[in-house]
């Protein structure tokens, strides 16, 4: 059988949250190897039907039987596949066969590694969203790796540091948590640094348009994240690439 994934972690992310957003609240996930993830993915297909197309699943639940959705992507370092099954309430086999989680419980959310989770958050408005956040452990690793750099006054890595915070996926959650992270990396620095060695650093960066007091050292911009079109690949070829020990997209 086919089985089509998107190219892109952010897209997959948005796909995952979109899909709880419309009460696929009940969840499981693991890690699979490249060489037995085709099995998996047949052995999920004969079992809960995870290749229905959109009107195939929006029929059953009509009828009040529960859907299923299969998520996968490649680990971005290590040589193996994430993958999480997503249901919706009703009749179905994955309701009495897997141990499901519900992702509207905080002690069983869902999660993207030991990264991000998805949580719900109030908007302006007041009306709460469910969107990607820092997992607890994630921050706590980000507060440390931005200690350090700072204490050591290792231009470097606090350089490199920005510029991951700044690539984080723009999701309200993780935008939210970057800046928090970058306001206590602003403090810590102006606290250590001396006014000589902050403007060395202004120079090994880049020079900056905005000169403001608050942020004429520390360049932090996160894009806002607009609705990402579907580019898919045939999971196939991703497994030839990771088993060929080449990038998973070639």
């Amino acid at each position: 059988m086919q089985f089509f994934i998107q190219k892109y972690k952010t897209t997959t992310m948005q796909r995952i949250q979109d899909s709880v957003s419309r009460g696929y609240f009940y969840h499981t996930s693991g890690q699979c190897p490249p060489e037995k993830i085709m099995n998996l993915v047949a052995k999920f297909d004969e079992l809960y039907e995870v290749n229905l197309n959109r009107n195939q699943r929006a029929y059953r639940r009509k009828k009040g039987q529960a859907v299923v959705q299969l998520f996968i992507y490649p680990h971005h370092e290590k040589k193996y596949f994430l993958w999480w099954l997503l249901a919706t309430n009703g009749e179905h086999l994955i309701h009495k066969r897997e141990s499901l989680k519900d992702v509207r419980k905080k002690s069983f959310r869902l999660k993207w590694n030991d990264e991000f989770q998805l949580v719900r958050l109030p908007k302006e408005d007041g009306e709460p969203t469910w969107t990607w956040s820092f997992t607890k452990a994630n921050k706590h690793t980000w507060e440390r790796r931005i200690q350090i750099a700072v204490k050591f006054k290792d231009k470097f890595k606090m350089r490199q540091a920005l510029y991951s915070l700044a690539r984080m996926p723009g999701f309200r959650g993780i935008r939210n948590t970057s800046f928090e992270l970058a306001k206590k990396f602003k403090t810590q620095w102006d606290r250590i640094m001396s006014d000589k060695e902050q403007e060395k650093a202004v120079n090994f960066w880049q020079k900056l348009t905005n000169h403001s007091k608050t942020n004429k050292h520390i360049p932090m911009r996160i894009s806002y994240l607009r609705k990402q079109p579907d580019d898919l690949i045939d999971i196939e070829i991703v497994v030839h690439n990771l088993i060929s020990k080449r990038k998973p997209f070639g």
